[in-house]
């Protein structure tokens, strides 16, 4: 067994095939197959249903603040769609933000991880980015 120190997480989809969560990889085990927490210990990621790949956060979570009325929505390979509420933002060491959801079991995770593409909004958006009328700058001072 060799220790994951690198940022690893294995990622599951729920039953619903739209909501994304995430263990961190503990270690490697002989085969290569990763070995996260499981109820009695370590098990292989690949043995928890909804395993649906590693990947690698080379820039670790070092705080979380609340979601504040902020969206996303996710778009899978086949076309599906969904909006999830951000329940927190995840800061990372390097000072950017990760959107955190949460699935109706409690598990939570990044949504843009296993999309296709995504759009985050702010509650009071219209939705529409295009078009958008932004003031001016000011004019500098003489």
């Amino acid at each position: 067994m060799i220790p994951s120190k690198d940022g690893y997480f294995a990622l599951y989809t729920n039953s619903d095939g739209r909501s994304v969560r995430s263990r961190p990889v503990i270690a490697w085990d002989d085969a290569g197959d990763a070995l996260v927490v499981g109820s009695h210990g370590l098990k292989t990621a690949g043995s928890i249903a909804g395993f649906s790949g590693v990947t690698r956060h080379a820039v670790p979570l070092v705080a979380a603040v609340p979601g504040g009325g902020w969206f996303v929505d996710c778009t899978d390979e086949d076309g599906n769609s969904w909006t999830d509420r951000v329940v927190a933002w995840g800061i990372q060491a390097d000072g950017t933000a990760r959107p955190i959801t949460t699935d109706p079991d409690g598990n939570t995770g990044d949504p843009t991880e296993s999309v296709a593409k995504y759009r985050i909004y702010h509650s009071g958006d219209s939705g529409v980015d295009e078009g958008r009328e932004w003031p001016a700058p000011a004019a500098p001072s003489p």
